[in-house]
């Protein structure tokens, strides 16, 4: 897949083909850029009133967080588009032209320097997929913000008062709470084709029933545990949200986490710049605020991280898992799992009075075949029948290899006439594959097949009895000429009884 600094343009889907006009791609970047952008300006403006959002402005860090997830919209375009965006939004709530530019000028290269920096570190730190991202991310908000407050003092002096180390240590610590807020949740914004919930496989029997109900419960505790903010009060009513946060980082992937620590830090903000939280925090002292917002800002690393980790342990579990139970050449179930998986479906079946067959198969002459191309062909032909073989079942199927050539498929609610079907489907299948190896040359191979099913069996029905019955049919129709399927309890099965293989 072709990157571009280390980020996967897939993101963004296809680009230009031969039907795209590359105009019409600049506008639509232009357009996307600029409307992002002044969106986001407009919403830290326009909620300045409300106090907190006057040190918490997101639009630095969201459009950080599109440049960072949408790479080729980071074009000279795309920083023009949101150059005029930010000075639109400016411009429309009524912003002098000058400062106007000084302080899109400290918008800018912020977030110019936050995306020199995270090209310089893993592509997966771009999307918070390693614990470690979360640090990156810290260190990549403080050096962006400590740039754009020197650049927004410098260019604009008209903000300089008296203690110009006061003056930085608020314009530096207004970007950081920002970037630390907001950019987790752009990092962590999943594309269409990439669901972000999910179950934690450490939850017990007695865990909520659906995702949707446990991150309503979720959502309920965080909201309650602010609540309980301003009515206990006191310095520790901060961190009231914290066990719940760490549920849902427990619990679902880092997105609705991070969305979840987003809406804890505006609502607590929220209600310390309203006065509602007794908390011995002064609404009216400025060093006071901005304390209780950075410290709620770096209170918001610990939850992703926390699901970073228990995401990437469910997947390397579920990893182990996989090739404990999988053939790692054709992954498929293996032997293992046939002997774990199989005697629950046959008495599942039999639980319900329907009927189970089991197909032995061998893929015929296959010594023949690692002889003369030598074993990587082999392994081709092997993983060639296998999808084969897969792609003439029906789901609730399985089909396992047991070793070697020689597999097995069980198919729970099978009728007689079926099983004959399925056999002839599969032996067909596998007669018409041309394998293409490495040197041009095609390879055809057949397969013979025994089986046993539960309406012929006459004796009890169990695996064991299964697997001997299955494999004594497979017996016979080697003997019988191969490239054939025989059911036991027929003399010859009714499909490919007269076919053979020289």
């Amino acid at each position: 897949m072709h990157q571009i600094h280390g980020f996967d343009r897939s993101e963004v889907g296809p680009g230009p083909g031969p039907g795209w006009d590359r105009a019409g791609v600049a506008l639509r970047t232009v357009a996307l850029v600029f409307v992002f952008v002044l969106l986001a300006a407009l919403l830290g403006i326009l909620t300045r009133p409300v106090g907190f959002l006057a040190t918490l402005w997101p639009a630095n860090a969201l459009l950080l967080g599109l440049f960072l997830r949408f790479p080729r919209l980071a074009t000279p375009l795309g920083w023009l588009a949101a150059t005029v965006g930010f000075v639109a939004a400016d411009l429309l709530t009524g912003g002098g032209f000058v400062i106007t530019l000084e302080l899109t000028a400290s918008n800018l290269i912020g977030v110019y320097v936050a995306v020199r920096l995270y090209r310089l570190l893993h592509p997966d730190d771009a999307h918070l997929r390693r614990p470690i991202s979360v640090l990156y991310l810290f260190g990549v908000s403080v050096v962006a913000s400590a740039a754009a407050a020197v650049v927004g003092l410098l260019a604009a002096p008209e903000f300089l008062t008296n203690d110009v180390v006061a003056d930085f240590c608020f314009w530096f610590a207004s970007e950081l709470s920002s970037y630390l807020v907001f950019l987790p949740v752009m990092l962590t914004l999943p594309m269409p084709r990439r669901p972000y919930l999910r179950r934690a496989q450490t939850h017990t029997a007695g865990a909520c029933a659906s995702a949707p109900s446990t991150m309503l419960l979720i959502a309920v505790a965080i909201a309650f545990s602010v609540l309980m903010e301003m009515v206990v009060g006191g310095p520790g009513a901060l961190v009231f949200p914290v066990p719940a946060l760490i549920w849902c980082a427990l619990t679902y992937r880092v997105f609705p986490t991070t969305v979840m620590m987003l809406g804890v830090a505006i609502g607590t903000m929220s209600i310390i710049a309203g006065g509602l939280l007794d908390s011995g925090i002064d609404g009216s002292n400025t060093n006071q605020l901005l304390s209780a917002r950075l410290g709620i800002a770096l209170m918001a690393l610990g939850p992703p991280t926390i699901s970073i980790l228990q995401t990437n342990q469910q997947r390397l579990l579920s990893q182990l898992q996989h090739a404990a139970t999988h053939d790692a050449l054709t992954g498929i179930p293996h032997r293992r799992a046939f002997i774990e998986h199989a005697p629950a479906v046959v008495a599942r079946e039999q639980g319900q009075s329907r009927p189970v067959a089991l197909l032995m198969l061998d893929i015929d002459h296959f010594k023949t075949v690692n002889d003369a191309y030598g074993h990587l062909v082999g392994d081709l032909v092997l993983v060639s029948v296998t999808r084969a073989i897969s792609a003439t079942l029906r789901d609730g199927d399985g089909v396992y290899r047991l070793g070697g050539e020689e597999f097995a498929v069980l198919l729970p609610n099978t009728d007689r006439l079926s099983l004959d079907v399925v056999c002839e489907r599969i032996r067909l299948a596998v007669e018409t594959l041309r394998i293409t190896i490495p040197d041009g040359r095609q390879v055809m191979v057949t397969i013979s097949i025994g089986a046993a099913h539960t309406r012929t069996a006459t004796e009890p029905t169990t695996v064991s009895n299964l697997v001997r019955i299955a494999d004594d049919a497979l017996y016979r129709a080697k003997a019988l000429g191969r490239n054939r399927a025989f059911v036991a309890g027929d003399e010859v099965s009714a499909e490919g009884a007269t076919r053979s293989q020289p």
